[in-house]
């Protein structure tokens, strides 16, 4: 502590505290319980009928978001001619596999392609813009010729509408994982096995 004295600094190891008295208004901190403040909201959200117009707004996104998912790709366009190409699946191994004994079946850095290990797969699929009904009208003709093998996969469009329409099972490509493994660009599109190769039409309807 320091002290002043006519002039001169005297030091002091004595220290002392000085109450300088409040000044304002003092609240006490009082937080609300989390769970009280839900409950009491949504306790006003029932008693004013929100709560039913916010559970059947949620429903109905629900609902709608099953129907008809986000589109595959952000720009989906219609095939002007006809074009094929061809996509070799064949994938590297990262890394040795195993069986459950431990026994390497595939060592890393080999070549592998499903198609040799699957010789009698033969489905085709067929990938268009579901809003398009000349689309979806070349699609049903199409599989209906052989409803097995043929797999109808939406890139966009009402779903569940389809299907109970035509009375047929039909698939979306979510997050548009297929359209971007296999670049598709334009629709339709048939992907069909060529050998150990995938063919990939674009169609021109």
């Amino acid at each position: 502590m320091t002290e002043l004295s006519a002039g001169h600094i005297k030091y002091s190891n004595s220290a002392y505290a000085v109450d300088l008295g409040v000044e304002g208004t003092v609240f006490e901190v009082v937080e609300e319980d989390l769970l009280e403040y839900l409950s009491r909201t949504l306790a006003e959200y029932d008693k004013n009928g929100k709560l039913a117009e916010m559970q059947q707004q949620w429903l109905d996104k629900t609902q709608e978001n099953i129907k008809r998912p986000r589109p595959s790709l952000e720009n989906i366009e219609k095939a002007e001619k006809y074009k094929v190409r061809y996509f070799n699946p064949e994938i590297e191994l990262k890394e040795d596999l195993k069986d459950h004994k431990g026994i390497i079946f595939g060592k890393k850095g080999t070549k592998v392609n499903p198609l040799t290990r699957l010789p009698s797969y033969n489905k085709i699929m067929i990938f268009i813009d579901g809003d398009d009904e000349e689309q979806v009208d070349y699609a049903l003709k199409r599989a209906k010729t052989d409803i097995v093998r043929h797999k109808i996969i939406l890139v966009r469009g009402n779903i569940i509408d389809l299907m109970t329409k035509f009375k047929l099972r039909m698939y979306f490509d979510q997050k548009g994982i297929l359209s971007k493994h296999f670049s598709l660009e334009k629709f339709p599109t048939v992907i069909s096995r060529d050998g150990d190769e995938l063919k990939i039409e674009e169609i021109r309807i």
